[in-house]
């Protein structure tokens, strides 16, 4: 479902709601009844211009280029027993809460 903002005629008031495509919405009321939020002092019956927001664009970011840019993922795998995707070669695959010399090094990672 896109998101939508409404914009009051006369009071210069913008909401932002979430709805489905086939819903229509004309007036203040309608709004802040869709999107949960008060009325405030604009009448209900206050008319509204739609427009269509900002579109939301996610991209995801695999482990070689979190790598790349210096950042470490741990993936639990068992207790106290995280794989680390994200290691380089001088650095242990596996960081076991236990052992100290697995952990990751970051002072290699993290320039001064």
């Amino acid at each position: 479902m896109p998101y939508y903002d409404y914009k009051t005629v006369n009071f210069d008031k913008i909401v932002t709601v979430w709805h489905p495509v086939d819903t229509d919405v004309e007036i203040w009321g309608q709004v802040c009844f869709i999107a949960q939020v008060p009325m405030g002092k604009i009448p209900y019956d206050e008319p509204v211009q739609k427009y269509l927001s900002a579109v939301e664009i996610i991209k995801t970011t695999s482990n070689s280029e979190l790598r790349e840019k210096g950042f470490t993922k741990l993936v639990k795998r068992d207790e106290g027993v995280f794989e680390n995707v994200t290691a380089s070669e001088n650095e242990s695959r596996y960081m076991l809460s236990d052992d100290p010399t697995t952990l990751p090094n970051l002072a290699n990672k993290v320039p001064d």
